[in-house]
């Protein structure tokens, strides 16, 4: 069992720079003298990068989650607010940590691998059932002067050093949390007392039991696929034809297409790598350039089971420059493999669609601006009026454009392709969302857009 050490200096660092929070548009309730105490309904963390392929030394992402979620329930276990089975007077929390690495000249087209302060802030939700008794954003919090508390860390040994500290500011985020929902205890007792008088346990109990069937119809739940074959052979049929070509020139011309699409064929990678271990040790300059072109098809693939070849490129290729290649093409593939895993992952694809309207719908999933532009752009020009695909695209609008968050901020023009689909689509039952977001983005072209193609599903 992994201990939890104290970050009392790291979260009085970051406190200092919060600000406090407004709270003179909440309703005011009578002062009532019943305790709540807290369940856990939804915690999330969303860890990005400036860089995608830097932080190797830190933690995993879903073991830094999984770390940030054990510390929530211990301190609210220490602070004597984590509710029981048998308490009453129970608010349930919704918690969302947006939370930004950050490297050392990450403002540099030089980055290093080493981490700096990141840059934090987070929301809660306060309910009870379906009603939201409060809800609080924190300010963006960047900690300054770390010196002082950087010591050991009880994690026997199990973390580098990056780890250790990356789980001190994740740490500390989480006490930030508990200082915001303790400060709202009484408010929140308030409420809940205001909101369940004269209802005995029974009432009580179900109103917190009631859920929001509108928010479960909203999420997009695929259905997924039962084969990782989902690419249909005649896709791969011109790429494996022009890889076998007697063609030189041809066969360095399909390696180029490669590094255009996302492919997952063995039969298709089998064979440039073929390419590349027939040519990297050669003395000839055509064969060199075969060499450099499929190795780098085979590392854009993202498919891991082909690093081994582009590693051997890298170390013992004919020469130096192809060696260089080699390991440019190494970095650029961590960034690729992280993609492939999310597009190829056929849990998430739906049997209603085609193999790429799955790899789109996919790609909206990775988060990442320049898949999601390139889907977006795809999507408008050929599937436009796809049902399933709309709803994704409404759901991320809803919850995505109306709060800044650190991942999605370069996005304005992402949100604003998506009110066009919208818009252009037809369905009038998207005028609403458009509406809303027209008032409430946080993106002024969003909002643009959104008031234009509503006024267009008006019309």
């Amino acid at each position: 069992m992994l201990r939890i050490f104290s970050v009392s200096v790291l979260t009085a660092a970051l406190l200092s720079g919060c600000a406090s929070k407004a709270i003179d548009d909440k309703p005011h309730y009578p002062k009532s003298n019943i305790t709540v105490k807290y369940r856990i309904r939804h915690f999330d963390i969303d860890i990005s990068k400036s860089f995608d392929r830097l932080g190797k030394r830190m933690l995993p992402e879903e073991q830094g989650k999984a770390l940030a979620r054990q510390y929530l329930d211990t301190r609210l276990q220490d602070e004597g607010l984590l509710a029981s089975q048998d308490d009453l007077n129970v608010v349930d929390l919704d918690i969302f940590i947006d939370y930004h690495q950050r490297f050392v000249g990450d403002k540099t087209p030089f980055p290093v691998d080493k981490m700096v302060n990141p840059t934090m802030q987070f929301f809660t939700k306060h309910y009870l059932g379906d009603e939201m008794l409060e809800q609080d954003i924190s300010p963006v919090f960047d900690p300054q002067n770390l010196n002082n508390f950087i010591s050991g860390v009880p994690l026997n040994g199990m973390f580098t050093d990056d780890s250790k500290l990356e789980y001190r500011y994740l740490s500390a985020t989480v006490n930030n949390v508990i200082e915001y929902i303790q400060a709202d205890r009484q408010y929140d007792a308030n409420a809940f007392a205001f909101k369940t008088k004269g209802l005995d346990k029974a009432a009580i109990l179900a109103k917190r039991q009631a859920r929001s069937e509108q928010a479960k119809a909203a999420d997009i739940k695929p259905v997924g696929l039962t084969s990782a074959d989902y690419i249909p052979a005649e896709i791969n049929a011109p790429y494996i034809a022009g890889i076998k070509s007697t063609d030189r020139d041809q066969r360095i011309d399909t390696d180029k297409s490669l590094l255009k699409v996302w492919l997952y064929s063995d039969a298709l990678y089998g064979l440039v790598q073929k390419q590349v271990l027939d040519n990297y040790q050669s003395s000839d300059p055509a064969a060199i350039e075969e060499a450099t072109w499929a190795a780098k098809a085979l590392a854009l693939s993202g498919l891991e089971k082909y690093r081994p070849t582009v590693q051997l490129v890298a170390d013992k290729g004919a020469t130096e420059a192809l060696q260089k290649y080699a390991k440019r093409y190494l970095l650029q593939m961590d960034y690729h493999s992280r993609l492939a895993k999310q597009i190829h992952d056929v849990s998430t694809m739906d049997p209603s669609l085609d193999w790429r309207g799955n790899q789109l719908s996919n790609m909206l999933r990775t988060g990442d601006d320049d898949q999601r532009m390139y889907a977006i752009k795809d999507i408008a020009r050929n599937y436009g009026t796809n049902p399933y695909l709309l709803a994704q695209l409404s759901h991320i609008l809803d919850t995505e454009a109306r709060i800044s968050r650190f991942r999605f901020q370069k996005q304005d023009n992402f949100y604003a392709w998506i009110c066009r689909i919208l818009g252009k689509s037809g369905n009038k039952s998207y005028q609403p969302l458009l509406e809303d977001i027209a008032a409430h983005g946080v993106y002024k072209k969003t909002r643009k857009y959104a008031e234009a193609f509503a006024d267009k599903l008006a019309g």
